[in-house]
């Protein structure tokens, strides 16, 4: 009968030990996200003159994600 008990003990230990785990993951998983500063700054660089088609769109593109962030 000990080994019965020690059995279920372990079983209800064991669950326990998850469910505080699971609690813990749900803390740190469900907590809302907040608005950060940027961690690191973007540049481009490329050897194509300025009045280039591409170097003009590449422009654009980095005017708008800046008018948008």
């Amino acid at each position: 009968m000990t080994a019965n008990v020690n059995r279920e003990q372990g079983v209800a230990r064991r669950a326990l030990l998850k469910g505080a785990a699971g609690a813990g993951a749900m803390a740190v998983i469900g907590r809302p996200a907040f608005a950060q500063t940027a961690q690191y700054t973007l540049k481009w660089a490329n050897n194509i003159p300025a009045t280039h088609p591409s170097t003009i769109r590449v422009k654009e593109a980095a005017d708008a994600i800046r008018k948008e962030t």
